[in-house]
Formats: structure tokens, C-alpha cells, sequence
């Protein structure tokens, strides 16, 4: 499955937007500022602040949320430029211009963004510098960076600890014995993110088929508590029979499940994706393709690379070239989570006479 693909490569990155998640309120504080961040299921579902402190912040979250990258990058510096404050911002930045969502890839600024949040205690960044050191091979800055995160109260810092301490790199000795304890707590924490971690990480490296179910159901749990991303992860595994028998019902239910929880519509990709293959569902194209619709709403370049290929195909639509490019063109702008956007638009372009 193509969607295995992106999960193998995003497996150290699987930290989101929001930073500290949690299934709680959580009230930040000082004499500039205060705002109440309300989280539900992995996401900033509502975010409750000062309207005459924070407004430029509040719409710029908007923008991220419906995939705006590009508007959320200037909402975002507009509002600092502007006297307001909110750490997190730091940290949204940072992932942004780290990414470059929105904006020209900039890690120098991303860096400077997120060392400007842990400066405020924004943990998120202190967990963001962390997985830059990881991919950068500093490996020893990297563990400092995380067992700075576990001093300071962040769960998701025995994931990445742990993560370190799985691997063989210079610097930090291997020590499965020390990493699964990590893990375990992780789980413990009832953080959803840092169990989704954990869980995503046992589940697709583990080296034994426990470890694999083990991971499983910490994914199932992190899922019924109401984490979307997890229950992605829970249907690959059950399409994939890792963890558990292969089971295509449950995967599809599992997709829906999370597509109908998600705070944007991106995860409908998946859901498209089993009407279109039959999994675990009656095959119907006619439904991938309002489904793979819905997930272009919130600016999935995936979604909008599966919509072109109905329309290239005739697949239940019209065949039309027309909308196939469109689409495609749309997918290369949004190709960060699409690595196939670009090859296919030159292909279809060198095929239009």
C-alpha cells in the first residue's frame, strides 16, 4: 500500500503541529499573555484567547488548520510584527519553515524560530530540536534535547529518548531493554501523541511479531480515546496484517473512523483509497472519487494526485485531461506529503500534444 510508503518514512516524525497534546485544558501564563488551549483527539480543536491580544494569531491558526500554509506563515509573522504573543507560534513557524509549508525550506530560520520557543518553554520546540539533531547525526545533542523534554514535562521526550536508544548511531549505545522501558512510559503517560509514537514505532519496527501487537494495542488504545492519526495507523496495520490477523473490514472502519474525527478532511484520501481497491468495502469508484474530493478541501496533495488519476482514467468520472492536469498541478503545489506529484505532471505534460 502506497500510504506504507510515507509512513515508514515519517516514522521519526511523528510529532504534529500542536506540540504538547493533551485531552485537557491547559492555561499559559504570564504578564503578556493568556490563552486557554483546548485539546481534543490530537488536535487544537478550539483555541480560547484574548480577542484584543490574540486575534491575528486565532486567524492565522485558522489558516493552518484548513492547509493555508502559505497565509498561516504570514498571519503568523503579521501578528508577531503586530506586539502579539503566543510561544507556540515559535513552534509553528519553525515546523513550517522547516518543512517548507507555505513558505522556501529556511531551516536556519527554523532553528532560530524554535530556539526562540524553548526560550519561553515552548516544549514542542525543545522536542522539534531534538528531531532536527536526530536527522542532522547529532546524535548526542539530539538525547540532551529529549532528556531535556522529559526534565521539563513533556511525554512525547521518552519517545524520541527511546527512538535513540533503538537505534545503533554514535554516541548513544543501543539498548532495546532501556528503549522498550522508554516506550513504556510514553505510554504511561496517557499523553495521546507520545502513545501514538510509541505505539507507531513498535508496531512497524518492531523485531517481533509481540512487539508488533504490542504496538497495535497502543495504537487501538490512543484511537478509541479519540487520536485520528492513530487510527490511520491501526487500519494499515490491520490491512497489512502487522500486529494482528490481516483484517480489510476493520482496516476500512479504522480509516473512516479517523477520517471522521480528523479536525480537516485529509484522511478521506484513505478512505478513497479502499472504495477505489476494494478494501475492505464493495468497490466503488464513484465514491473514491467524492471522497478523494473532499480530502483536496483541506489541501492534501495526495488527495489531489488520487483525484487525477480518476480523471486520467475515467474512473468514476468522465475521463478528462484536462481536470487530470489541473489536478496534478495541484498536487505538485502540495507535493510535501506527494512524492510522486511532480514526475506525474511532467508525464502527463510530455503526453499532451
Amino acid at each position: 500500500m502506497k500510504k506504507l510508503l510515507l509512513a515508514l518514512v515519517c516514522i521519526m516524525m511523528a510529532f504534529t503541529l500542536v506540540g504538547c497534546q493533551k485531552n485537557e485544558e491547559e492555561t499559559l501564563t504570564d504578564s503578556n499573555y493568556k490563552i486557554t488551549i483546548v485539546i481534543e483527539g490530537g488536535h487544537e480543536k478550539k483555541m480560547e484567547m484574548d480577542a484584543k491580544k490574540t486575534p491575528l494569531i486565532h486567524e492565522a491558526n485558522e489558516l493552518l488548520y484548513l492547509g493555508d500554509y502559505s497565509g498561516a506563515v504570514a498571519g503568523y509573522s503579521y501578528a508577531l510584527a503586530n506586539g502579539e504573543f503566543d510561544p507556540i507560534v515559535y513552534h509553528k513557524l519553525g515546523y513550517l519553515f522547516m518543512n517548507g509549508l507555505g513558505v522556501e525550506k529556511d531551516v536556519d530560520r527554523a532553528l532560530e524560530f524554535y530556539n526562540k520557543g524553548v526560550a519561553f518553554s515552548q516544549l514542542g520546540c525543545l522536542y522539534n530540536l531534538g528531531i532536527y539533531c536526530v536527522n542532522s547525526g547529532d546524535y548526542v545533542k539530539a538525547k540532551e534535547y529529549f532528556e531535556k523534554a522529559i526534565e521539563t514535562g513533556l511525554p512525547l521526550g521518552y519517545y524520541g529518548l527511546g527512538y535513540l536508544y533503538a537505534l545503533d548511531v554514535e554516541g548513544v549505545e543501543k539498548d532495546l531493554d532501556k528503549a522498550y522501558e522508554l516506550f513504556d512510559k510514553a505510554v504511561e503517560s496517557n499523553d495521546l501523541e507520545a502513545m501514538y509514537s510509541a505505539g507507531k514505532f513498535l508496531n512497524v519496527a518492531g523485531e517481533t511479531d509481540e512487539l508488533k501487537a504490542k504496538g497495535l494495542d497502543i495504537l487501538i488504545q490512543a484511537s478509541d480515546a479519540g487520536y485520528s492519526e492513530a487510527c490511520f495507523c491501526v487500519g494499515e496495520a490491520y490491512e497489512a496484517g502487522r500486529g494482528a490477523e490481516v483484517d480489510t473490514k476493520k482496516a476500512f472502519e479504522y480509516y473512516l473512523k479517523g477520517a471522521e474525527m480528523n479536525s480537516t478532511t485529509t484522511y478521506y484520501d484513505n478512505v478513497g483509497y479502499c472504495y477505489e481497491e476494494g478494501v475492505g468495502v464493495e468497490q466503488d469508484y464513484a465514491k473514491a472519487v467524492e471522497c478523494y474530493e473532499l480530502a483536496t478541501e483541506s489541501n492534501s496533495g495526495m488527495a489531489w494526485y488520487d483525484l487525477g488519476r480518476m480523471y486520467e482514467n475515467g474512473l468514476g468520472v468522465e475521463k478528462d485531461l484536462g481536470k487530470a492536469l489541473e489536478c496534478y498541478m495541484y498536487a505538485d503545489r502540495y507535493k510535501q506529503d506527494c512524492p510522486f506529484a511532480t514526475a506525474k505532471l511532467q508525464e502527463l505534460l510530455s503526453n499532451i500534444k
